[in-house]
């Protein structure tokens, strides 16, 4: 027959980590509207974000193309370059994104959750 240790120390660390869990899961989570800006840059490119040269403002009039304006809000436009870059590398970033990522506001929690995103929408994906 099995026993079971029930000191205080092993629930003391059940608790912690239940706490940790939850306080982890809090700074990852987005706003509403956050969450609405990730959506709209699943659809969107990289060059979204960038003005367009000479040349590409002429070809844009040729073909008839429209470019996804940049968001006023530059924390939203950082969350949004953020979710399409993560999706093209499959999840995959540079550090140095990641570090303007967290440096437009957001945590590195929010960080890995939008890469774990993108990794799990490419892996299903094929």
């Amino acid at each position: 027959m099995a026993y079971r240790a029930f000191d205080v120390e092993t629930f003391d660390s059940a608790t912690r980590w239940e706490t940790n869990t939850a306080e982890a899961t809090v700074a990852a989570r987005f706003t509403a509207l956050e969450a609405r800006v990730i959506a709209m840059a699943d659809h969107d490119r990289l060059e979204t974000g960038r003005p367009p040269s000479r040349i590409g403002r002429a070809l844009d009039a040729v073909f008839g193309i429209k470019r996804t304006a940049p968001l006023a809000d530059p924390k939203l436009e950082a969350l949004r370059r953020f979710t399409v870059i993560a999706r093209l590398a499959e999840g995959r970033l540079p550090e140095r994104e990641i570090e303007t990522f967290t440096a437009a506001g957001f945590s590195p929690l929010q960080a890995r959750a939008l890469q774990l995103r993108a990794a799990a929408t490419h892996l299903f994906a094929h």
